[in-house]
């Protein structure tokens, strides 16, 4: 297959595998997932909200923008 793979396939990435610390500080978590929302140069993304009712609250309010 010589095509290009976006003609077959999304780009997607996994957050916590690019940001593993994320799984133990939550602020860390929010801020990079809010940021990481904002790339263009990927399709889609695989992601959790931080445990944190702050952080949770904070995160899903910047995701639904």
């Amino acid at each position: 297959m010589n095509e290009d793979i976006r003609k077959f396939a999304k780009l997607g990435l996994v957050h916590h595998m690019l940001y593993p610390k994320s799984v133990y500080d939550s602020a860390y978590h929010a801020d990079t997932l809010i940021e990481f929302s904002k790339r263009v140069d990927i399709d889609t993304f695989d992601c959790c909200v931080p445990y944190d009712k702050k952080e949770r609250q904070k995160t899903i309010r910047a995701l639904n923008k």
